[in-house]
């Protein structure tokens, strides 16, 4: 065989490996938050410029992974071989849960009461109605909101097939690959999201009961493992900035129910500053013990002992 025709067949190879590796890694860009696809991006030393109006995500990643050398895709090869399986985060990221509620728009009032229920397990739900800025692209709103969440709840009502918008909204969520939660009445929308296990609840009357209904979806959260260790965090940061005795019941009892793996050391400081610093959870009640426990159930002693302490001086003890 010629060099020459051996550096052809490289060349091709090289050609198809990119080909490859850029499809894949744009579609997986896309699943993310911009915020979140822009951090990886920077963390691996792939250039980029800023996000232009008229541009699909799609378009704006092919472009700038097409720019990437060799070396910065090979980077970003063995960082896609790490999204296999759910990792605990390797740092504490204390922020909320953002989920997007999607819904037909004759519903709303209760889906406002689930949102502000779902509040107190940290999570940030989006809700068209209430949360769409006024004088804005109710359409590009939309999507943007869609795109920076973490989860799509859709909840589907008999009304929900017939409305082109909820149809939509799931469709991108799917497209997207976006973890969904489905709450239904037993007729879930056809296509390839029938694929996705459909929750009952709303068939056994949780509307009429939103806290209850608002623990149902977070179960189903934690059960899905692409968003627990994000739910985890949720939940101490729920904790952390709980603003009456109802977000630090709900977010410890969510806590301390939680299964074992998700927990991370990390969490007890944040915990015990909150215990110390925040009235509303020192004052509530019996949380400390609940803390202390909580501490005790996930190995960490020290800090039982020291939630133990806390209370024997609050007492006077």
């Amino acid at each position: 065989m010629s060099t020459q025709s051996l550096t052809s067949r490289q060349v091709a190879e090289r050609a198809h490996w990119r080909f490859g590796l850029i499809k894949k890694g744009v579609n997986f860009l896309s699943s993310l938050t911009n915020e979140d696809a822009d951090l990886i991006l920077d963390s691996l030393g792939v250039g980029f410029g800023a996000h232009y109006g008229d541009q699909t995500d799609q378009d704006f990643y092919t472009d700038v992974l097409r720019g990437a050398n060799d070396d910065r895709i090979t980077a970003f090869e063995d960082f896609l071989k790490f999204q296999g399986t759910p990792q605990p985060p390797t740092r504490l990221s204390l922020r909320p849960l953002k989920a997007f509620l999607s819904h037909y728009s004759g519903h709303r009032a209760v889906v406002t009461q689930v949102k502000y229920a779902l509040e107190e397990y940290g999570l940030e739900p989006f809700v068209a109605h209430d949360d769409l800025p006024p004088g804005k692209d109710y359409c590009q709103e939309m999507e943007s909101a869609l795109r920076k969440s973490d989860v799509l709840i859709a909840f589907l009502t008999p009304e929900y097939k017939s409305r082109p918008f909820c149809m939509q909204e799931i469709g991108i969520a799917y497209g997207i690959h976006m973890p969904i939660v489905l709450l239904g009445l037993g007729d879930i929308p056809q296509g390839f999201v029938q694929r996705i296990q459909c929750s009952q609840a709303l068939r056994q009357g949780a509307w009429k009961a939103p806290q209850q209904f608002a623990a149902q979806i977070h179960s189903l959260i934690m059960d899905d493992e692409r968003l627990a260790y994000q739910a985890a965090h949720s939940l101490v940061w729920s904790l952390c900035n709980a603003k009456n005795y109802a977000t630090t019941r709900t977010s410890v009892k969510a806590l301390h129910s939680m299964r074992l793996k998700f927990w991370q050391s990390s969490f007890a400081d944040p915990i015990m500053s909150a215990l110390r610093e925040n009235d509303q959870v020192f004052d509530v009640r019996e949380i400390a013990e609940t803390v202390g426990r909580l501490f005790s159930k996930y190995g960490d002693a020290t800090r039982a002992k020291e939630v133990a302490d806390l209370v024997a001086r609050q007492r006077g003890i």
